[in-house]
């Protein structure tokens, strides 16, 4: 049995007692969304917001994992600090990524286009685009690095 097989066998069986003791809605008004984790410390997803106050989790989560979160849609509606800070952690990760290869491409592209003209283009231009891009969050890498 895998290490995803296993989790959600436990998961299932720690849903199982629960019911048994209490309603299905009590039990997601006490579980993360994401990992199904109790925590002390939870937010709502629809009202959680970051340090600039514009935060929409929904739609993070859907850019990032593709799960569409809806208010009403009988799952929980709260998260835990860890996934919430995962999200915002992985969402900026994955813009930087973004915006990266759109570099990348667009300087690429402006290369070839210099060599098909005939003209030459040194290797300090090109990276001068690297050098100027921000670097990712570093709290994120600190407290995820692999």
């Amino acid at each position: 049995m895998g290490c995803a097989t296993l989790a959600t066998h436990v998961f299932l069986d720690r849903i199982m007692t629960f019911v048994v003791d209490k309603d299905i809605t009590s039990f997601h008004k006490e579980i993360c969304r994401l990992c199904g984790q109790r925590e002390p410390s939870m937010w709502n997803l629809f009202e959680a917001c970051d340090n600039n106050g514009n935060l929409n989790l929904p739609e993070k989560i859907f850019t990032c994992l593709n799960i569409m979160v809806e208010i009403g849609d009988g799952l929980p509606d709260q998260i835990c600090a860890k996934c919430m800070t995962v999200i915002r952690c992985f969402f900026e990760f994955r813009q930087q990524c973004l915006s990266q290869d759109a570099m990348l491409r667009k300087s690429l592209l402006a290369v070839n286009m210099l060599k098909m003209g005939g003209c030459q283009m040194s290797t300090k231009t090109v990276l001068s685009f690297s050098e100027n891009q921000s670097d990712i969050n570093r709290s994120c890498l600190t407290r995820y690095s692999v």
